[in-house]
C-alpha cells in the first residue's frame, strides 16, 4: 500500500459540497482513490456516502469543490459522461428503477439495438441479446463470497475499486484502506490492519475519534 500512496490519486475530490435545501449532504468533503487499490467507504445511515459517490460518478453535480481524474479536472453532467471517462457505478440492488426488468436496468442508457436495418433505422431494441447477457452475468454471481472474489479479480486487472458496504467483515477482508464518512465529510482514512471492526464502527458513529482527529461541534 505504501507504493500506491506514493503515486498520485487516480480519482480525487476536493472540498465537495452538495446541499438539498437546508440539508447539507456533503460538507467540504475530500476523497482520494489510488491506482490499483480497493477503497472501502463506510459511514452511518445519512452520513452522505451515496451523495459522495453520486458526485464522483456524475449522478449529481456538486455545488462547490472539484473532481479530478488522472490529474485533470472533470465536470460530469451525467453518469454517461462519467462512464465514458471510465467510471462506472454498480448498485447493490441491481435495480436503479424497480419498475424495470433486470436486463433493462443493466443496460439503462446503453441499450443494445438489433443488427442491421431494424436497429440502425427503426431503432428497435435487441431484447433477447440483453436478456441473454443479463442471465449469464447473474449466473456468474453466487453468494456474497463470489462477489468478493469478483472484486479481487477486477482489482487484479489493475482497476481500482470503491466499495460501499455496511458489512464490516467483508470490508476488513478485501479493503486496502477504509474511508470513514461522518456528517457529510471524510472523518479519516484507516488501514484495516491497524484497527478493529469495533474501532471502525465507533469512529463512524461518533462513539470515539481516531487519534489526532477533532470533530467540529
Amino acid at each position: 500500500m505504501t507504493a500506491q500512496l506514493q503515486a498520485e490519486p487516480i480519482l480525487k475530490g476536493r472540498n465537495l459540497v452538495k446541499r438539498y435545501g437546508r440539508v447539507t449532504a456533503l460538507d467540504h468533503c475530500d476523497f482520494e482513490l489510488y491506482p490499483g487499490e480497493i477503497l472501502a467507504v463506510i459511514g452511518d445511515n445519512g452520513a452522505g456516502k451515496s451523495t459522495l459517490i453520486k458526485a464522483l460518478s456524475g449522478a449529481v453535480i456538486p455545488d462547490e469543490g472539484e473532481v479530478t481524474l488522472d490529474g485533470r479536472r472533470v465536470e460530469f453532467a451525467s453518469p454517461i459522461d462519467a462512464r465514458a471517462a471510465g467510471i462506472e457505478t454498480v448498485y447493490q440492488t441491481l435495480a436503479m428503477s424497480p419498475a424495470l426488468s433486470i436486463a433493462d436496468n443493466m443496460f439503462m442508457g446503453r441499450e443494445l439495438r438489433k443488427p442491421g436495418f431494424m436497429g440502425s433505422v427503426l431503432r428497435q431494441l435487441d431484447r433477447s441479446a440483453m436478456e441473454k447477457f443479463a442471465r449469464a452475468k447473474l449466473n456468474e454471481l453466487g453468494e456474497s463470497r463470489r462477489v468478493l472474489e469478483l472484486i479481487r479479480d477486477v482489482r487484479a486487472r489493475g482497476i481500482p475499486i470503491i466499495l460501499i458496504s455496511h458489512n464490516m467483515p467483508h470490508v476488513f477482508e478485501v479493503a486496502d484502506r477504509i474511508h470513514i464518512h461522518r456528517l457529510g465529510k471524510r472523518l479519516c482514512v484507516i488501514d484495516p490492519k491497524d484497527y478493529t471492526m469495533s474501532d471502525a464502527v465507533a469512529f463512524m458513529t461518533g462513539a470515539k475519534l481516531p487519534e489526532g482527529v477533532t470533530e467540529d461541534a
